[in-house]
């Protein structure tokens, strides 16, 4: 996650961990147990509830409702407004 810098998808998180090792080893079950231990978190919809992308707990401020702009993807804040979102 700390190669692709921001809140990603499954599928990018994917496809990088094939280049860089080669290997097609489906990594969900290892995002799920790191979101489990609270290293990671999904960012979600309040109105949705349905989790598109992955962020670092530490690329989260102000008290867990917020994400640091360096690690948002260009356009978040036209997709996003700070209080629809959050991370469980």
């Amino acid at each position: 996650m700390d190669m692709i810098g921001c809140a990603c998808k499954l599928k990018d998180l994917q496809n990088k961990y094939e280049e860089i090792t080669g290997s097609n080893y489906s990594i969900r079950e290892t995002l799920r147990t790191l979101n489990k231990h609270k290293v990671i978190k999904m960012l979600r919809s309040k109105t949705n509830g349905r989790g598109l992308y992955w962020v670092k707990t530490e690329w989260i401020e102000d008290n867990g409702i917020t994400l640091k702009a360096k690690h948002k993807f260009y356009g978040f804040d036209m997709v996003y407004k700070e209080d629809s979102i959050e991370f469980a």
